[in-house]
């Protein structure tokens, strides 16, 4: 055992007596201003301890957040030799070796990760995803089929199965895995992308063609991929995140970011965070800080429509209306100060002026469903009922999964006397959606309404 336990004691005094490996160090005038703050934070522990892992790991993930890609992976690559078992850095570099090409290697690392991180799904699933792409079914199967055993409320993996399904001529199992995973995540536009192309492969082409009208572009992001992301540095970063955060229904965090970044005279930080603080609900530090910026001379449209924003959440719809219309007096093609004047002038029972507002908001920016269908209920009030089917089918492209745009379509047609076309739109709706209660009822309803019509 002596010779053994020498060796091994070798083997420890080697290890550390091999030179510290060196941290990559930005070279003056390399990052933006704004940046470099955030490279000497995480650059501060490696002065302290070179041979400290975890703090390899978060240079490198802020390396990749921020574009300095060959130095990230060095830091991973680091970071592994310091700890062959820090999952993490051995996924990021999987991630790295995937984006380049290098799938065969990069698979390697994603099953060294499932090994340490079991319970972790998206090493599965990724390990999926590069076996489907060399066409390697049978392994594929099984990484996806393990992601879902540790994760079942995902849709990834599901979609992963149907995929591997669909490559092996099994059409009728990819429905079925494409269904079940759409019961629980109907908004997920990749799914409906997919379901189409199976039933298309089973010649269920009406059904296929309301299926495809979606986005086939999935968003493969996954926890530790969203916690790189967001170590992005500068302001243009805090700017993208915040509104993300906002979005993701954590305005408050959005917050606490964009304080960070607030200077003197930088509307378009102050806009974030004030519209952010509206979010959080916290309005009455909103307006503190829109009224101190707009009393200090910084006349900015987006200060005055996120005053009226906050106004309109305090129930003044007079003032609301007043700092909306001020806003678009100054840029008149901001999406957001139409879309504010027209659900003003709605809550204030002015049905043509809303109708306007919101349809300026659509011609200049881009809609959510939501806002979409809120043009259609409006435009179905005054009466004018063959642009609200167009409002409604534009609302059921942008909620997939939702049923209710396709019908008030239907239903429009029909009021605005377009027989023909709102028949077409039921009968699609049958094929697409055969055994829908909702669907049968308006296809009754729709006979008695035209056969009323018609006396």
């Amino acid at each position: 055992m002596r010779p053994v336990l020498a060796l091994v004691l070798a083997l420890i005094v080697a290890a550390c007596e091999r030179p510290a490996p060196e941290p990559w160090r930005p070279r003056p005038g390399e990052l933006a201003p704004d940046v470099a703050p955030a490279f000497a934070a995480v650059l501060a522990p490696l002065e302290h301890d070179p041979r400290d892992a975890a703090a390899w790991r978060v240079l490198g993930e802020t390396c990749e957040a921020n574009g300095l890609m060959p130095q990230a992976e060095e830091a991973y690559r680091t970071a592994l030799e310091l700890d062959p078992n820090d999952a993490r850095s051995r996924y990021h570099l999987a991630r790295m070796l995937v984006s380049r090409g290098e799938v065969e290697a990069a698979l390697v690392e994603f099953a060294r990760t499932a090994e340490f991180e079991p319970r972790y799904a998206p090493a599965h699933w990724r390990r999926g995803l590069g076996l489907l792409e060399l066409g390697r079914l049978t392994e594929a199967r099984a990484a996806f089929g393990a992601a879902h055993a540790v994760d079942a409320e995902s849709w990834i993996p599901r979609a992963g199965l149907a995929r591997v399904a669909l490559q092996e001529g099994r059409a009728s199992e990819a429905v079925t895995q494409l269904e079940s995973a759409l019961s629980e995540h109907p908004r997920v536009e990749y799914l409906h992308h997919l379901l189409g192309l199976a039933l298309r492969e089973l010649g269920e082409l009406d059904r296929a063609r309301f299926e495809l009208r979606f986005s086939g572009e999935p968003m493969w992001i996954d926890p530790w991929h969203a916690e790189v992301r967001e170590r992005r540095a500068g302001v243009g970063a805090a700017l993208e995140l915040g509104q993300w955060l906002v979005a993701e229904g954590r305005a408050d965090e959005a917050v606490a970011l964009l304080e960070q970044h607030v200077t003197t005279g930088d509307v378009a930080v102050l806009g974030a965070l004030t519209s952010a603080l509206v979010a959080a609900n916290r309005h009455e530090e909103a307006e503190r800080q829109l009224r101190a910026a707009l009393d200090g001379g910084l006349d900015h449209y987006r200060l005055h429509v996120n005053l009226g924003l906050v106004a309109r959440a305090a129930g003044d719809l007079e003032s609301a209306n007043r700092h909306a219309r001020a806003g678009l007096e100054r840029h008149p093609t901001f999406a957001p100060g139409w879309q504010l004047l027209g659900h003003v002038l709605l809550e204030q029972g002015e049905l043509a002026g809303a109708e306007d507002a919101l349809s300026r908001a659509a011609l200049y920016g881009t809609q959510g469903g939501e806002a979409w269908m809120r043009l259609a209920a409006v435009r179905a009030r005054l009466g004018r009922f063959d642009v609200t089917a167009e409002a409604y089918e534009r609302a059921g492209v942008a909620l997939p999964g939702e049923l209710e745009p396709w019908l008030r379509r239907a239903e429009a047609l029909a009021r605005a006397g377009l027989e023909g076309q709102a028949r077409a739109a039921v009968a699609e709706l049958e094929r697409a959606l055969p055994n829908d209660a909702r669907v049968q009822r308006l296809t009754r309803e729709l006979d008695a309404w035209l056969e009323g019509a018609s006396r």
